[in-house]
């Protein structure tokens, strides 16, 4: 079992073409889920847990991601970086239709991606 936990901040002026804050670590052996979980809240900086739909690949791993739930109703900085991989995951997960989801879906405030291998994965 094995894959990474990342966290991908929106840039903290909010300008498209600013390096986004990623951090990511690493994740070896069994799991434990609640851990898991609170590091993706505290990776939300204690937003409601919702996961992305559609969200399955990410650096050619399989994935879950994570974000605020309410992050556009609470004014959070539009996530430039998250969003193009947002953009990426719905086109490769709709075989290139990603038309959907650009008509004005976008993350708002950091985004929480767990990916890895399918044992990792599949114990989410």
């Amino acid at each position: 079992m094995r894959g990474k936990l990342v966290v991908i901040k929106p840039s903290d002026n909010g300008e498209a073409f600013r390096k986004p804050d990623i951090r990511e670590e690493e994740i070896y052996g069994p799991i434990d889920i609640v851990e898991v979980l609170d590091k993706v809240k505290a990776g939300l900086d204690g937003g409601t847990l919702e996961q992305v739909p559609n969200f399955t690949t990410y650096d050619g791993q399989r994935c879950v991601a994570f974000c605020d739930e309410d992050g556009k109703g609470k004014g959070l900085k539009y996530n430039y970086h998250g969003t193009a991989l947002l953009w990426l995951a719905h086109t490769i997960a709709m075989s290139g239709d990603a038309l959907f989801v650009q008509r004005g879906d976008y993350i708002a405030g950091p985004l929480v991606i767990i990916a890895g291998d399918d044992e990792l994965i599949n114990s989410l």
